[in-house]
């Protein structure tokens, strides 16, 4: 049965949109085109591929792109190739039958193409003109914000889930012409063509000549006995010619299989030394910046940057100031810092963004460089000008988390829709947190003139006090942040009161909370801001006898969290530790790394039909570890 072929590429440059034209629009040579039916390909949506040169596709680009935000690595268009394995074309005998199918395959895919996308679709052709008939598309990946905001933005259109979700409608609009999708999850890779014609076109080791089949043949004829009689004589001459025939073929196939070989070898050879020189320029360059930036932003003072990393106040603990949260508890001493609950200790800036951020060296330097800028990163590496820096009255952070504590009506629906739609958390659980007030959206503008929306997700304490936020931009794939100034003891609460809860969940983040809420709609969740169980909520166990389950993400993070915790309640008496279990998100036939991941694979998962079979009994529960 033939299926349905789906491949998207991406386009980020002017040049790299040329190329793609040039061959779409037959401008350069294609070899797998041919020439004399170059007539039967047919626009089919939008702009008009059939064009002098490129120069055109680009110009109207731009007109339908003016005013549309973007950033410099943005996607500008999306090439989509659409078509069916040649079995569908060519097991027909019938010329009528072929047409008709054509017909029916093409007016379906444009159905689908101004389904799925709209009037992103910039133009869509048919090509003909090859062996297997297919449509080549320009998607212009526009996203919309509520507030009219336009910008390019290929990860909302073109990711891991809607490029699976894009696959299966595509299939399913050409399912009843006998097309079936892929198989889902395959490792088979896509061959282009420039590879394919390397190996069509590499030299070919020559043939023996026909002398020397004839002498190899000749040698090969036994001689005819005293008293064999012709018949089998003969016969035994064409089994020996056969028997040399066939190695000489064989011989043939080995030369030529070799000789491909070679080819490849050689044009990967190619491509991969002017690959290796691009990087290398590319590498030198970027080199020279990270160093730039590194000189700029390494003398940076540690407490301005614990303040920027969203720690509030230290508190005096002897003859030190202590930071802390729930992983860390770091102590200042001029250019060096140590964390006291890590046993790890480092200098300067980088090092300290680079430990509590988890991240590597370029990350911290790009992270310091964007937080100051040039002319206080540079004023900072002086040692003078630290000391003006330092003179300067500075902001007081530790209410500054309250800047988002205030809803705005046009931010709250933007990160309403952003929680449903991208997140696909049920919209009665969200409406209903937010009518209840513990979700709301504000809005951050920025210097460049532009803004950013923030889901806000207030934090309370246990005296149900709020004491600072959790924010969640719309607009990036970061996980959550702390508000700066937050208080350490609050955390982000769900569902019903503890009290009248079947359970007491605890995840990492706030769209966690939501997720496991939505799945479990009588626990009470709570969010903890990460892998560490903060101190403040142990109360909250002691006062209750509602199951306690620690459900983190399934990672080296979360299988640290859990086993901090463990060690933490056998401390507290064994009470709670018959309690307390752990639930580890997954669902079947998908990869969850947190409840987020659970409650997408819910929502994406075809509801199977109810089985009219009485009594069936149901699967055992998976993923619940004790």
């Amino acid at each position: 049965m033939p299926f349905a072929l789906y491949r998207v590429a991406k386009l980020k440059s002017h040049g790299a949109m040329r190329g793609s034209v040039s061959h779409t629009a037959r401008h350069r040579d294609t070899p797998n085109a041919d020439p004399s039916r170059a007539a039967q390909n047919e626009q089919l949506i939008g702009f008009d591929l059939r064009i002098p040169t490129p120069d055109a596709f680009i110009a109207e680009w731009e007109k339908r792109t003016h005013g549309v935000q973007r950033k410099p690595d943005a996607v500008l268009c999306q090439e989509l190739f659409l078509g069916v394995s040649p079995a569908f074309f060519t097991d027909c005998s019938i010329p009528a039958e072929r047409v008709h199918r054509l017909t029916e395959w093409k007016s379906r895919t444009v159905s689908w193409l101004r389904d799925e996308f709209g009037d992103r679709v910039f133009a869509a052709t048919l090509h003909a003109d090859e062996t297997t008939p297919h449509i080549c598309a320009y998607v212009i990946p526009i996203r919309v914000a509520k507030d009219g905001t336009q910008w390019l933005s290929a990860k909302h259109l073109f990711n891991r889930i809607t490029l699976r979700k894009q696959q299966d409608s595509y299939a399913a609009v050409l399912s009843d012409l006998g097309i079936e999708r892929g198989l889902r999850g395959s490792k088979a890779k896509h061959q282009s063509v420039r590879q394919f014609y390397a190996l069509m076109e590499a030299p070919k080791k020559p043939l023996p000549s026909p002398l020397k089949i004839a002498d190899a043949v000749q040698n090969s004829v036994p001689e005819k006995g005293l008293f064999e009689r012709h018949e089998a004589y003969r016969q035994r001459v064409a089994e020996a010619v056969g028997r040399e025939t066939q190695r000489l073929v064989k011989v043939a196939e080995r030369a030529e299989v070799i000789a491909e070989k070679a080819a490849l070898e050689k044009s990967a050879r190619i491509g991969t030394e002017a690959t290796n020189r691009s990087l290398s320029l590319k590498l030198s360059e970027s080199q020279i910046r990270v160093k730039e930036l590194t000189n700029q932003v390494r003398d940076i003072p540690l407490e301005e940057v614990m303040q920027r990393l969203g720690f509030g106040e230290p508190s005096a603990e002897g003859t030190e100031r202590v930071w802390r949260t729930g992983e860390h508890a770091l102590s200042i001493n001029g250019a060096k810092w140590y964390d006291h609950k890590a046993g790890k200790g480092g200098g300067k800036a980088i090092d300290l963004v680079m430990h509590v951020m988890a991240c590597d060296f370029r990350d911290a330097v790009g992270w310091l460089a964007g937080q100051w800028s040039e002319s206080e990163a540079a004023a900072a590496v002086r040692c003078a000008a630290i000391e003006q820096v330092r003179a300067t009255p500075k902001k007081d952070f530790r209410e500054l988390w309250r800047y988002y504590a205030q809803p705005d009506a046009a931010a709250t629906q933007i990160a309403q829709d952003y929680l449903i739609q991208e997140r696909m958390i049920p919209a009665q659980v969200v409406e209903h947190a937010i009518a209840c007030g513990i979700i709301h959206g504000s809005f951050e503008h920025r210097r460049s003139g532009g803004r950013r929306t923030w889901c806000v997700f207030p934090h309370i304490s246990a005296s149900a006090q709020i004491v600072g936020a959790s924010l969640r931009a719309t607009d990036s794939f970061e996980g959550p942040k702390r508000a700066i100034g937050s208080k350490i003891d609050g955390f982000f609460a769900i569902g019903p009161t503890a009290i009248l809860a079947n359970e007491i969940a605890l995840v990492e983040s706030p769209i966690d909370a939501l997720s496991y809420a939505a799945l479990n709609p009588k626990a009470h969740v709570v969010s903890i801001a990460g892998a560490s169980v903060p101190e403040a909520i142990l109360p909250l166990f002691q006062r209750t006898t509602q199951p306690i389950t620690l459900a983190l993400d399934a990672d080296q993070a979360g299988n640290q969290g859990w086993l901090r915790f463990l060690e933490r309640i056998r401390s507290l008496g064994s009470s709670l530790l018959q309690r307390l279990r752990r639930l580890v998100p997954e669902y079947p036939g998908w990869p969850c790394k947190d409840w987020n991941d659970v409650m997408k694979a819910k929502t994406l998962t075809p509801t199977p039909a109810i089985s009219p079979t009485p009594n069936v009994a149901e699967p055992p529960q998976r993923g619940i570890r004790r």
